[in-house]
């Protein structure tokens, strides 16, 4: 397989201890397909989406809903479209409570480090503490009550 690394002196690098070989990455390996943004792999054939947003390279294997790698060049095309609406237009929150918001950022950390988890925790507590109303839908938290209520409070500290 001497296409899967950058070419050296001898035809296989592989095969000698003299020089060092340098294993070619899966962005170097990837083609242009002819469509904005799709690119398939040189070597196993599968699809990869790429886009440059905000001066950062996204990139990600094109998968079906069951997560197999996609091969094929219709379904590619079609993934890469939702991946595409998906990175432009992110999900909304759908009215979720400041609660709820609240739960997510609890679940996310969980099996984290003990001090983290104690800190996430402890900030949860104060917001519930001192926030008052949490069932209010995220979308309806002002700039003005975000700033009332960092004013309103003094010396917070997470635990240690």
């Amino acid at each position: 397989m001497p296409w899967l690394y950058q070419k050296s002196i001898p035809a296989y690098p592989f095969m000698t201890s003299n020089h060092s070989v340098k294993r070619l990455s899966t962005s170097q390996l990837l083609r242009k397909t002819g469509i904005p943004c799709l690119r398939r792999h040189k070597l196993n054939g599968r699809y990869y989406a790429l886009k440059k947003i905000a001066r950062k390279i996204k990139q990600e294997a094109l998968r079906t809903a069951t997560n197999h790698p996609i091969a094929d060049r219709k379904i590619a095309e079609r993934r890469l479209r939702e991946w595409l609406r998906e990175l432009t237009d992110p999900k909304p929150l759908n009215n979720c409570s400041f609660h709820q918001l609240l739960e997510k950022h609890r679940a996310v950390n969980a099996g984290m480090e003990q001090k983290t988890e104690n800190n996430v925790e402890w900030m949860i507590q104060k917001l519930e503490h001192s926030w008052g109303k949490l069932n209010i839908p995220v979308s309806e938290i002002t700039t003005s009550q975000v700033g009332a209520w960092l004013a309103a409070q003094t010396g917070i500290e997470p635990a240690t």
